[in-house]
């Protein structure tokens, strides 16, 4: 307390200070200093004041400058529409014990809490469920530090949209042929994308990108869709409907070899499956055969000219293939070709007046054929031309029914592997 008379001297770290440019009242109750420097900060002062009655000196004082560090600015977020987005700052007082405030701006003018927003006046920002009306680049908070009233504004951040998971290209149908690409694919926007394709409801192991392009096999016809997800929701994408088509392939190739008698009727087959109506034709030594298109291809009458080497190309929706090649021999005398397990029969009755029974034993299944010869070697009935299972069989004719005069003739079994001639008399 001043008494009347008394008398003021300011110290600084101990020593007594005097007026200068900066440094006034250094003699007075009150002590001012201009242009504070950091030597004036990390001083200590205090007064001594002397009276009537004896000297007092005051506490110890600091001086200390007002300010505001950002230890941590406002990052920019990016949400899904109808997310949370959060901002926060972590602002540092350079007076201990000093109260902070804040007030967060959006393009420059103060937040209010209330509906979606909340901590506008706090170091924390809430905006719930995020909308394109929230989408800014100017998110900035103004802290203020008291005493001192130092505001500080911290540099600005964003809010912004993730784009939401969409397909913005559909897988479409598709026919394949076995073993080529099955080639499926789909185009979707968003972030993290990841994909699931599903055949006829069920999850494909391993099918877990953009595009979907196996080998296919049968089995992989049916229906498809692929659900993308992403971080802001998943969608399924459009049913769509894959067909695999079969090869053509070749199942029953024809006969490797193949020696008959001329006049006889020459045979040759093959059997095939694949997908859409198959196509045959059929090649003598390199060159086409005009009008050989069927699966089975015959010539009445063989010659020696017919003898050569064929094959048949089979043609589907799913490409062509080529049979193996059959060497045909055509002999001008019949010659039996003898085989284990395999008989013919005399006729039944013997000699045969009208009905006549051809009875014989294959000692296994293969294309057979049973024909009936004059004694020129000329063909006058083809009574079996088929593929025949291992066993005993009977060729029923009528003598009548085939135009056959009385005499003698010959009747021929012959397969691929076997042959047997004998002798057929007709008496009418």
């Amino acid at each position: 307390t001043p008494t009347e008379g008394a008398s003021y001297q300011w110290y600084r770290n101990g020593v007594a200070l005097t007026d200068d440019a900066r440094i006034s009242g250094s003699r007075s109750s009150v002590l001012t200093i201009s242009d504070i420097r950091s030597t004036d900060t990390s001083a200590t002062y205090y007064a001594q004041v002397t009276g009537v009655c004896g000297t007092a000196q005051s506490n110890t004082a600091r001086i200390y400058i007002a300010g505001i560090t950002l230890a941590t600015a406002p990052q920019s977020v990016e949400v899904c529409t109808g997310g949370n987005a959060t901002m926060n700052v972590v602002a540092t007082p350079s007076i201990g014990g000093s109260t902070m405030t804040y007030q967060w701006m959006k393009d420059g003018v103060a937040m209010q809490d209330g509906g979606r927003v909340s901590g506008s006046r706090t170091s924390t920002l809430t905006i719930t469920g995020v909308t394109s009306s929230d989408v800014s680049s100017n998110y900035t908070v103004m802290v203020t530090s008291q005493p001192g009233n130092v505001r500080l504004t911290s540099p600005a951040a964003g809010v912004s949209l993730k784009a939401a998971t969409a397909i913005s290209q559909q897988p479409q149908s598709r026919e394949v042929c076995q073993g080529s690409p099955l080639d499926l694919g789909v185009t979707a926007t968003g972030s993290g994308l990841s994909y699931e394709w599903r055949l006829n409801g069920q999850a494909v192991s391993g099918a877990t990108s953009s595009t979907y392009a196996p080998s296919a096999t049968p089995e992989m016809s049916g229906e498809y869709t692929v659900i993308v997800r992403g971080e802001c929701g998943e969608v399924s994408s459009e049913t769509v409907t894959v067909t695999v088509n079969q090869q053509t392939a070749i199942t029953q190739q024809p006969v490797a070899t193949l020696s008959q008698n001329q006049f006889n009727t020459l045979t040759l087959s093959v059997a095939a499956t694949g997908t859409g109506t198959l196509s045959y034709q059929w090649y003598k030594d390199g060159n086409a055969i005009s009008g050989a298109t069927t699966a089975t291809y015959t010539k009445a009458n063989s010659s020696p000219t017919d003898a050569g080497r064929y094959y048949v190309e089979v043609t589907g929706t799913c490409g062509m293939v080529r049979s193996s090649e059959t060497t045909v021999e055509i002999t001008t005398s019949v010659a039996d070709i003898p085989q284990a397990g395999y008989s013919v029969e005399a006729t039944q009755p013997n000699p045969v007046m009208e009905e006549g029974r051809i009875s014989f034993t294959l000692g296994r299944s293969e294309m057979t054929t049973v024909t009936i010869t004059d004694m020129f070697g000329r063909e006058v009935a083809v009574l079996a031309s088929m593929f025949m299972t291992e066993g005993h069989h009977t060729v029923s004719f009528s003598a009548s029914g085939l135009n056959l005069a009385s005499g003698s003739y010959i009747y021929t079994v012959a397969t691929p592997t076997f042959r047997a001639t004998r002798q057929l008399l007709i008496v009418r």
